[in-house]
């Protein structure tokens, strides 16, 4: 199977080389896949704390297991979901020239966003992979979609996140279609399997992706030219010597009002 390598963006650097760099990666040459890895973002600690603290489902058999935050200490786990909700306000004003919070006074906006974690299992894991029938194929974990928010950021301890490969088929118009999200693909956009491929990037680095809802907001027009939101599935091709755990942090633009 077949690696992608994002585009690294150090978040250390000044915010217009930041800018140049994320755009460059969100606007090609992955067009069906617009991700970028975040490093030097300030907050590594704070996700191995979490990481090492989380329980592990014991034999468990599902493929994907989410897990309630309460287990971390509260301090740690607000200074977590703080650090991520102003990681992703810094994104979006980088990206749109500074424009991104007089965009949301105007509008009456503002931005939420949910931390989770989920954990896969490796005895879930290992046994799908005794069971398949074709071993040069993977196996699913969590299935093909795209996310419904605008902005995800993700950390995980290990490989298994899967984006369309350089060589798919698919066309970016055809991942736009997929609905708010889509946790299946039309006939139309089936992909074979070797079209997949594994997601690797540095260790601690954040894996940053646009989902439906970037399209459906005023950043589409702030900061034009990024294709379409990542499809992407968690999925295995050989057997895993641990629990694999990853949070994603979905960012979402909501009413004043209502936030």
């Amino acid at each position: 199977m077949a690696d992608v390598r994002p585009v690294v963006v150090d978040m250390g650097l000044e915010d217009e080389q930041v800018r140049e760099t994320m755009l460059a990666a969100l606007r090609g040459p992955h067009p069906s896949s617009p991700i970028v890895a975040l490093v030097n973002y300030g907050f590594e600690d704070l996700f191995r704390q979490a990481v090492s603290a989380a329980p592990r489902p014991e034999e468990s058999f599902e493929a994907c297991v989410p897990i309630a935050l309460d287990f971390l200490d509260s301090d740690v786990r607000q200074r977590l979901q703080d650090a991520l909700l102003a990681l992703s306000k810094k994104i979006c004003g980088i990206l749109t020239c500074q424009k991104f919070d007089e965009e949301l006074e105007h509008r009456g906006m503002a931005v939420e966003g949910q931390l989770s974690l989920r954990c896969y299992p490796r005895a879930a894991a290992n046994k799908l992979l005794e069971e398949r029938q074709d071993s040069s194929h993977a196996c699913p974990l969590l299935g093909p979609h795209v996310d419904g928010n605008f902005l995800t950021l993700l950390w995980s301890d290990g490989v298994g996140f899967q984006v369309p490969s350089v060589q798919a088929r698919i066309r970016p118009e055809e991942v736009a279609g997929m609905g708010i999200p889509s946790f299946g693909m039309a006939p139309s956009t089936e992909m074979e399997e070797e079209e997949w491929a594994d997601v690797v990037s540095e260790r601690d680095a954040i894996l940053m992706s646009v989902g439906q809802g970037w399209f459906h907001s005023f950043l589409q027009a702030l900061c034009p030219g990024v294709p379409c939101p990542v499809l992407h599935r968690v999925a295995v091709s050989k057997r895993m010597d641990r629990d694999r755990c990853s949070f994603p942090f979905l960012a979402k633009l909501v009413s004043k009002e209502a936030s």
